[in-house]
């Protein structure tokens, strides 16, 4: 260029007019390029099927009073999914005073090797809070003061304490004798 002449774009050249000719890329960055662009695509998609599945997760959390003087146990109102995420709170616990007709004890009951094998759940304290989901030839399972799980079975979600079965109490019903109700916190993650 002669001094005094402007530079415009056509004068200063371009990857296609340099040569005479189209620049093109070697094999070994076309590759590079194409392998790029496919992981930055596969992260966008994997992050945005990750948002759904967030999305279609829902909560829902329900407040109930619980009796300890029934069995079979009454069912509450909510309905459990297979794969459900299920966490159960026993509201107060620390404070909650249950009798099952052999004295106070807490919602994570008492040790009583006499009774505890007759009771509905054995494997848990005679008074303790537990429940089932579904029918109830189901699987019982202890609560306590609190559990979390994922449901294996679907049904309606029943709770109340482990106490001795009809039949082998030693009064007529053991569960008439109970004294107490505890307020639970149930949520549950929906898949």
């Amino acid at each position: 260029m002669s001094e005094g002449s402007k530079s415009t774009p056509e004068s200063l050249g371009s990857a296609s007019d340099v040569s005479g000719r189209r620049a093109r890329l070697s094999p070994t960055v076309t590759a590079a390029l194409v392998t790029a662009v496919a992981t930055i695509v596969a992260a966008i998609v994997g992050s945005l099927l990750t948002v759904q599945a967030i999305q279609e997760t829902r909560l829902e959390t329900y407040e109930l009073t619980v009796s300890t003087t029934k069995y079979p146990f009454e069912k509450t109102p909510i309905e459990v999914h297979e794969g459900d995420e299920v966490e159960i709170a026993v509201l107060g616990a620390h404070s909650v005073v249950l009798d099952c007709g052999l004295g106070g004890t807490t919602v994570m009951g008492m040790v009583n090797q006499m009774y505890q094998p007759n009771t509905v759940l054995p494997s848990s304290n005679l008074c303790s809070i537990i429940g089932h989901i579904g029918p109830e030839a189901a699987p019982y399972f202890p609560v306590g003061a609190y559990t979390k799980f994922v449901a294996s079975i679907s049904g309606a979600l029943s709770l109340g304490a482990n106490d001795v079965l009809p039949g082998r109490c030693t009064v007529e019903d053991c569960f008439s004798n109970n004294i107490g109700a505890i307020l639970v916190e149930v949520a549950i993650r929906r898949k």
